[in-house]
């Protein structure tokens, strides 16, 4: 498995549907705790990162700005999931520069094409 995945997500149900795509896609899953550690495992060589923007543990929206503005991180690949009901968040992501942005249900039903790039 060459392909590195870093997410920021703690909701279970969601760490479950990753784990579960991920060994299917197959691609190397790395779970980050926090903004620091997902700075540290992205350096370490990722090729999609992965957050869950309904979920302030990691701090996604400032997060991205920072991996988008360090010229060793901008260039890996964001995606982000949120409930439908949060458009608001969506588009402060987009501006932050997560290229996608989707909610749980689109994640859910494409997870493994999505994890395989």
């Amino acid at each position: 498995m060459s392909r590195t995945v870093v997410a920021a997500v703690n909701n279970l149900f969601f760490v479950g549907k990753l784990e579960a795509a991920a060994r299917r896609a197959p691609v190397d899953l790395k779970f980050a705790s926090s903004s620091a550690d997902l700075l540290e495992k992205v350096r370490a060589g990722a090729a999609l990162i992965v957050f869950d923007l309904g979920d302030e543990s990691v701090g996604a929206l400032a997060t991205l700005k920072e991996l988008k503005s360090r010229p060793e991180t901008s260039a890996v690949p964001t995606l982000g999931f949120l409930r439908h009901t949060q458009p608001e968040i969506a588009e402060r992501a987009r501006e932050a520069g997560c290229e996608k942005v989707m909610v749980r249900s689109e994640f859910s039903d494409r997870l493994v094409e999505l994890l395989r790039g």
